[in-house]
């Protein structure tokens, strides 16, 4: 049986941006305000309001950047 990690190969970014991505949906359409919350952790308001879009677009990039399609081994 495969390990956990060679299982989860391809869909860890997935998996990791995914609450990231909900997070800034849900900012965007008013169910929660995330920049005080980033606020509070250190960031300058105008980072608070540009930081779920930098990791969205981050996490698109570190797909972006792997050369075997979800789930197959490289």
């Amino acid at each position: 049986m495969a390990s956990l990690n060679e299982r989860l190969k391809g869909f860890r970014t997935i998996l990791l941006m995914a609450p990231v991505v909900l997070l800034s949906i849900l900012d965007q359409v008013g169910a929660i305000d995330l920049e005080p919350i980033l606020i509070s952790i250190g960031l300058t308001p105008a980072q608070a309001s540009a930081a779920p879009g930098i990791i969205a677009l981050l996490a698109i990039i570190l797909r972006a950047m792997t050369s075997t399609p979800m789930g197959r081994r490289g």
